[in-house]
């Protein structure tokens, strides 16, 4: 039996979702499995094209799924003899209800207008969600040819590179269908101050769940727009800065639908309007913050410290219930954290349910005791600890707190540990995942860390890390640590 067929064989029967990644290497997996039966049960498939395959390989792939439900169709890269077929031969997959394709690069002006006219021939069947950037004034390649291919009617996804500082509705009218797009990521790197005048049109976007901002300056009225919007499910902000005239009790908004919200890359210093929007999203359960201060080491530790800390909280309406925390500071001073953001969260938000904390800081402070006493549902901890200050106890303390009746699975990455900390963790009476990593290379804290090979549970792996060469709370886990006494 090859390996392939072995794989196959044990692959579980019953389940309605599968996703394939295809190579030209790996095509024979996806035969095997067509070949067993195994596609004709499955409501959907989502398959990924790590390569540009040929237009026969394409075909074949296709001609897999009679009895699909929902396909997806994901290209890394696509070439014109890929998307030029006839469309007689299409039919094949007539059954499918729903067809998504998902393009992260598309060379348009390769492909003839005839030939995308004869892919999209089942309006409301076949979508596009298109992953390349396309520059709002470019008039000569990439949005001329996707205007002119009138693809506008298939695509649900966009990304757009913004270049000037208005824009209205009646503009985007000839680039999307405001009645097709729930995917929109706008780019405003060459908008002259990283802001619009108005975002009124974002309320012309009717089915828009999840929208992407890069490279902006966050106001008011982009507050208020995003507050606004009643059928969004996830915001993401990529390079932002908080604009120090924002003033959100300006706002009497809140919003109900949002439940995602992401912040990666702060430039600058956050200030309590961010916190503060975050308290008006009701429904919201999902929060990424990743800090990225790009000011200097000296002053940027300084200001943040002073803001973080000079919150005053008013009251406000029920707290977001969240589910999930991911935050995650990697400035080059993150080892002199003096605060905790966990207790900033908690003005703003009910924290004590959350089933998920992925914390990545400089270190632990007494603040972060408070609030890991008050978490009732935690089964989920990530805790990346750049230095632990041994006087405080802190680390103690949070594992000797209830956490160490619900948590399943703990990931924890510090300098060293104490012996008392190692006890703490042996104590844990749901865990069944475990991965620890220390910094110590000594042959002392090896032999201490071995002790957790004393837990009966389903996974334990222990690393020694090695510092990132371009981030200063980055770890790689390199060298595991066997059982080998």
């Amino acid at each position: 039996m090859s390996e392939v067929d072995e794989m196959v064989a044990l692959l579980p029967p019953h389940f309605k979702k599968i996703t394939v990644a295809i190579t030209k290497e790996t095509l024979t997996i996806l035969y095997k499995l067509h070949k067993c039966g195994f596609l004709n049960s499955k409501e959907t498939v989502k398959v990924i094209f790590v390569d540009s395959i040929s237009y026969e390989d394409f075909m074949k792939v296709i001609s897999y799924f009679r009895n699909i439900e929902k396909l997806t169709l994901e290209f890394l890269k696509v070439y014109p003899d890929v998307i030029h077929y006839p469309n007689e031969e299409f039919k094949i997959a007539k059954s499918i209800k729903f067809i998504k394709i998902r393009i992260y690069r598309l060379f348009l002006e390769e492909i003839r207008m005839e030939s995308v006219i004869q892919l999209f021939t089942r309006p409301n069947t076949i979508f596009i969600d298109l992953y390349q950037d396309i520059e709002s004034l470019d008039s000569k390649t990439n949005l001329e040819n996707f205007l002119t291919r009138n693809l506008k009617n298939f695509c649900i996804g966009f990304n757009i590179a913004l270049q000037k500082e208005s824009y209205n509705a009646s503009y985007f009218t000839k680039i999307f269908d405001f009645n097709l797009i729930k995917r929109l990521k706008m780019d405003f790197i060459s908008v002259k101050s990283n802001y619009l005048d108005s975002y009124e049109f974002l309320k012309s976007f009717i089915f828009l769940k999840n929208l992407v901002f890069k490279n902006i300056k966050l106001t008011n009225k982009l507050f208020h727009a995003i507050l606004c919007s009643p059928r969004l499910i996830s915001v993401w902000f990529d390079m932002f800065k908080v604009s120090e005239e924002t003033n959100i009790d300006e706002i009497h908004t809140y919003n109900e639908s949002i439940i995602y919200i992401g912040f990666k890359d702060l430039i600058g210093s956050p200030n309590e309007n961010l916190f503060y929007f975050l308290n008006r999203n009701i429904s919201l359960k999902f929060i990424y913050f990743r800090l990225h201060d790009h000011q200097t080491l000296k002053n940027s530790e300084a200001l943040l410290n002073k803001r973080i800390n000079d919150l005053h909280p008013r009251n406000s309406r029920k707290l977001p219930q969240l589910k999930s925390i991911s935050y995650e500071n990697i400035s080059e001073i993150s080892n002199h954290t003096l605060f905790s953001v966990l207790y900033v969260f908690s003005y703003f938000l009910n924290l004590e349910n959350i089933t998920e904390l992925k914390y990545h800081i400089g270190s632990l402070c007494p603040d972060d005791i408070q609030i890991f006493s008050k978490l009732k549902t935690l089964r989920y901890l990530e805790l990346s600890v750049q230095r632990k200050y041994r006087e405080l106890d802190t680390l103690l303390k949070i594992l000797q707190l209830n956490i160490k009746n619900t948590i399943f699975k703990l990931d924890i990455l510090v300098d060293k540990f104490e012996i008392s900390e190692i006890q703490s963790i042996l104590n844990f009476k749901k865990l069944k995942v475990l991965e620890v990593g220390i910094r110590s290379k000594d042959s002392n804290d090896k032999k201490l860390l071995k002790l957790l090979f004393n837990l009966n549970i389903c996974r334990i792996d222990l690393y020694i890390l090695e510092k990132s060469e371009y981030s200063y709370m980055n770890f790689s886990k390199k060298t595991k640590i066997y059982n080998d006494l």
